[in-house]
C-alpha cells in the first residue's frame, strides 16, 4: 500500500511540474528546419529547460551556480521560480545537457558552453573554479560540435565526423580510455 501511495504522489508531483511548465513556457508544436527543439534536463536537485526560441531557464539548488547566476547572494541558494540564464551575446541554445552538479549547452554560433561546478574539470577548463556563467569551453572550437551530454561530473560531446570528446572524472573509465590521471580538463 506504501509503494502505491508514493506512485501516485511522484505521478502528481511529475504532473505538477510539466503543467507548471506549460503555462510558464511557450513551447513550439510544429517542427521545421531552423526550429530548435525545446527540452528538460534535470540534474543534482535543479531543473533546466530550454525553449523554442533558445533561451534557457533554471530553478531549483543553485549550488555551485549551475542556474548560471554570477550573483554571489543566489549562488549556492534555492531559486523557486524559473529564472532566465544570460546567455553570451547573440547566442541561442540548440541543445543542453544538465550533468550532477555543471550543465553543458551547444550554442548556435557552433560553440560549447559550461557552468557550475569544475572540481574533475568537466568543464573543460583547466581552471578548478566553479563558473556561475555559461563560459566557452575552448578546447571544442572548431570541432563542429552537435551533440553535448553531461554526467556525474565528466561531459561528452559529439563531433559532426563522429568523433566523441570526453573530459572530467574517469574514475570508472567513463571517458572512455585508460586514465593517465583520474580526471582531464582537456576534451579528448
Amino acid at each position: 500500500m506504501r509503494h502505491r501511495v508514493k506512485r501516485v504522489l511522484c505521478l502528481l508531483t511529475l504532473l505538477c511540474i510539466l503543467l507548471a511548465l506549460t503555462t510558464a513556457f511557450t513551447l513550439s508544436t510544429t517542427a521545421s528546419p531552423s526550429s530548435i527543439a525545446p527540452m528538460i534536463t534535470i540534474g543534482n536537485k535543479f531543473i533546466i529547460v530550454q525553449t523554442a526560441s533558445g533561451e534557457i531557464w533554471g530553478w531549483g539548488d543553485n549550488a555551485s551556480g549551475v542556474l548560471g547566476t554570477a550573483s554571489s547572494k543566489e549562488t549556492g541558494t534555492n531559486i523557486t521560480a524559473p529564472t532566465q540564464i544570460s546567455l553570451p551575446q547573440n547566442v541561442t541554445a540548440v541543445s543542453v545537457s544538465a550533468g550532477f552538479d555543471h550543465v553543458l549547452m551547444l550554442g548556435s554560433d557552433g560553440n560549447v558552453y559550461a557552468w557550475g561546478n569544475n572540481e574533475a574539470g568537466q568543464l573543460g577548463t583547466s581552471s578548478g573554479d566553479t563558473l556561475s556563467t555559461p563560459t566557452l569551453v575552448a578546447g571544442l572550437q572548431g570541432k563542429s560540435i552537435v551533440a553535448v551530454a553531461a554526467g556525474h561530473r565528466f561531459s561528452l560531446a559529439l563531433s559532426e565526423s563522429g568523433k566523441v570528446y570526453s573530459f572530467g572524472l574517469n574514475d570508472k573509465l567513463q571517458l572512455g580510455y585508460e586514465p593517465t590521471a583520474k580526471a582531464s580538463d582537456t576534451p579528448t
